[in-house]
């Protein structure tokens, strides 16, 4: 299979020389068919939204599993107009950042990329994400998660 942002993603991996597991399982789509489908604890899951800011940048926001991104609190953050925030389809992602929905991961080699980490997930010690397929989820420790993508730590979902 040729997934562009999974090779990019691997190697970054690979070259920052810390501890990580690949798991490899069905493929999914959605957050539902993730919790039939993979052994994980759900508590544990990163969720990574992609985002576009309107001919500039992408984002990619790691957030915990049921949680919403806020579209004011990433605009504020990025210093952009909330209405030039656009979550990407599938097309879009797979030609801008060469990953698979559903297997969307919060790590990018790609100049035009940045990532943002939810900070209620700063509690955890070991994350399982995607890394762009669908049928590939990463276990590794946030700590190095966070070093490894260069993720801002802020808050970025929505209350309540």
């Amino acid at each position: 299979m040729n997934v562009p942002g999974y090779d990019e993603n691997l190697q970054l991996l690979q070259g920052a020389g810390v501890p990580f597991t690949i798991h490899e399982h069905e493929p999914f789509t959605t957050y539902q068919e993730m919790g039939d489908k993979i052994p994980f604890p759900m508590e544990a899951w990163l969720k990574t939204m992609a985002f576009r800011v309107k001919d500039s940048f992408w984002i990619l926001a790691g957030i915990r599993a049921p949680d919403r991104v806020d579209y004011k609190k990433l605009a504020a953050l990025f210093e952009v107009k909330r209405g030039n925030i656009m979550a990407g389809s599938p097309e879009e992602i797979a030609e801008a950042l060469g990953q698979e929905i559903g297997g969307v991961g919060p790590l990018s080699s790609r100049e035009n990329v940045k990532v943002v980490i939810d900070q209620n997930l700063l509690p955890l010690g070991t994350v399982y994400c995607g890394m762009g397929r669908r049928d590939i989820t990463l276990e590794i420790l946030l700590k190095n998660l966070i070093e490894i993508s260069n993720a801002q730590i802020e808050a970025i979902i929505k209350d309540g």
